[in-house]
């Protein structure tokens, strides 16, 4: 794989998670690929899951969030890709807003990603879980007092 190749499957893989369709951003990796990220979406927890559980883990994100994410940096060598992305979150319900950067490793095998590596900033993530809990928290308080 070259340079050219690697960097249209991932910007295709941005383009196709920013329209939220992940059939066409599952058909750019391989069913065996495993996706890390250093950071779940609302424990800081580590997350690490392939095939169905991947998709389903991003399913769940979906349906709390807007999100859009774009490739601001790439390199690539051998089989490997680096990325600096940046991304914009909106959480459904609360309006709150998360946006920034991110790192990403991307390994390739046959023109297939294998693996994708994550590395968010566990705290912000965090506060911005914690911070659409409180909310909602709020919000059904008011409601219960209204």
């Amino acid at each position: 794989m070259d340079w050219h190749r690697a960097e249209a499957i991932v910007n295709a893989c941005h383009d196709a998670w920013s329209s939220r369709d992940l059939d066409r951003m599952f058909r750019l990796y391989d069913p065996a690929a495993v996706y890390t990220c250093n950071s779940e979406a609302d424990s800081a927890a580590p997350v690490r899951c392939t095939g169905d559980a991947h998709r389903a883990f991003l399913t769940s994100l979906l349906d709390l969030i807007e999100s859009v994410s774009v490739v601001e940096g790439f390199q690539f060598s051998g089989n490997t890709a680096r990325t600096t992305v940046g991304c914009y979150m909106k959480h459904y319900s609360t309006g709150i807003v998360l946006s920034g950067q991110y790192r990403q490793v991307f390994t390739f095998k046959n023109d297939k990603i294998i693996q994708l590596e994550e590395f968010h900033d566990a705290a912000k993530l965090a506060t911005f879980w914690r911070l659409v809990t409180q909310t909602e928290a709020m919000v059904a308080e008011a409601n219960r007092s209204a």
